[in-house]
């Protein structure tokens, strides 16, 4: 049993101040009048929270903030343990204690090519997310890790794949995708060609792109359902 004293305690509709928070094992006991301890609380340990907030942890259901610690710059790959211990210090210094880490995976993605986006990397990174979902409770990280599965309509090849991970329970959500042009996050096609200013393509380029993209192989409305 510990309490947490001298933080002010966020309830739902208001904030609490001079209130302290009994935690028994990993249930709150009693949110009560700060210094009111009853015998068998005059044992617990005390955390200071030194005017701070006590609120819940938070749960970040779509993130893809890993892939910046693993790729800080475009042709960078840090060590993908390292960088994830490094997420979860940043996440849970605010308040992050569940992260869905989103994995996007692209079939041809010519707009924002990154390494850390290719197959074997993101099967590399389930796996890492596995270990630590396996290990969890045990001291091992900060955090509470799952992975976020983003899988672009356009990539036809991987369903195989991608079902075998989510059988094997190493997805924890799963969501569809689609960028193509004039559809699905880009259904203004005029918005589509604004994200291409500065990447020196003549209208004729992007118009190519735009064709490409639109004509590409995608993932039909049964696929999809299966894989729901």
């Amino acid at each position: 049993m510990y309490v947490i004293r001298n933080g002010i305690i966020v309830q739902p509709d208001r904030l609490l101040f001079g209130y302290e928070l009994v935690v028994e094992g990993d249930r709150i006991a009693a949110i009560q009048r700060q210094g009111v301890l009853d015998a068998e609380q005059r044992g617990a340990g005390v955390i200071d929270a030194h005017g701070g907030y006590v609120v819940p942890g938070l749960v970040d259901i779509h993130s893809d903030y890993i892939e910046t610690v693993i790729s800080p710059r475009p042709t960078v790959l840090m060590d993908f343990p390292t960088a994830l211990f490094e997420a979860e210090r940043e996440l849970l210094a605010h308040g992050i204690t569940t992260m869905f880490h989103s994995l996007s995976v692209y079939g041809a993605d010519k707009m924002d090519v990154k390494p850390v986006r290719q197959w074997d990397r993101t099967e590399q990174l389930m796996d890492l997310i596995g270990r630590a979902k396996r290990t969890e409770g045990r001291n091992a990280h900060l955090i509470r890790h799952r992975l976020h599965l983003r899988l672009e309509i356009d990539n036809v090849n991987l369903v195989d794949q991608v079902e075998r991970h989510l059988r094997a329970g190493e997805i924890d959500e799963l969501s569809f995708m689609d960028h193509t042009p004039g559809q699905g996050q880009y259904r203004d096609l005029e918005i589509w060609r604004r994200s291409f200013r500065g990447k020196n393509l003549t209208e004729q380029e992007a118009a190519a792109m735009a064709a490409d993209a639109q004509a590409a192989p995608k993932l039909g409305y049964e696929q999809l359902a299966y894989l729901a």
